[in-house]
């Protein structure tokens, strides 16, 4: 996605929509306890704000949200959230817990649309990824990613930062201040509203 930004043969880039589900979470688990920091928002956050760090970057702008949530004290199971980013588009995100796994990113630029699906594959395998990107005039062209292994790379991007081998110790936590700045100021400011745990289709 940085190679198409950085290119620039469909022109600017307008904003990023971003989907997330995550299946509904069994009762007493972390996921739904506001002492562990529970909810959609904080399981999500980090890998949007990543994904737009990667690519576009991110703004000093806090953002701003919305939470659904079962009840006054309890996690928001559902979660929308605005960014600016970097020379005037802006972010979006829509998550939930929801019964179908729903992870993806759709770039909007002046001439074509970059749907990347499937971003966080919750298989032990390796999983490629399709880049689609559609046209104002309706072509389609899919590129595949190399095969990835997401779980294994987790483990060897945490070995990384561990080592001082790595080389870049000082800039990765500060770009992790970064997004954790970012998704605090959302989650605390957000508005909150109040409804069932059980979801509407337009936020999953």
């Amino acid at each position: 996605m940085r190679r198409v930004l950085r290119e620039g043969r469909f022109g600017r880039l307008r904003g990023v929509q971003s989907r997330f589900a995550f299946r509904t979470p069994e009762p007493g688990g972390y996921r739904l306890r506001p002492d562990l920091g529970g909810g959609i928002f904080h399981d999500v956050a980090s890998y949007w704000l990543q994904a737009l760090q990667e690519t576009v970057g991110l703004s000093s702008s806090g953002g701003t949200g919305t939470a659904w949530c079962a009840e006054p004290h309890g996690v928001d199971h559902a979660f929308e959230a605005v960014l600016p980013l970097p020379d005037g588009a802006t972010a979006t995100l829509a998550c939930s817990f929801a019964a179908q796994h729903t992870a993806e990113h759709l770039f909007h630029l002046d001439e074509a649309r970059v749907r990347v699906r499937g971003v966080l594959p919750p298989a032990a395998g390796a999983v490629a990824l399709n880049v689609a990107i559609r046209t104002t005039t309706g072509h389609t062209e899919i590129t595949r990613t190399e095969p990835v292994s997401y779980y294994p790379r987790q483990l060897e991007r945490f070995a990384e930062l561990l080592s001082v081998r790595a080389g870049h110790r000082g800039a990765e936590p500060a770009a992790t201040h970064d997004r954790i700045r970012i998704m605090e100021h959302i989650h605390r400011t957000a508005r909150r509203e109040i409804r069932a745990a059980a979801l509407d289709e337009e936020h999953t």
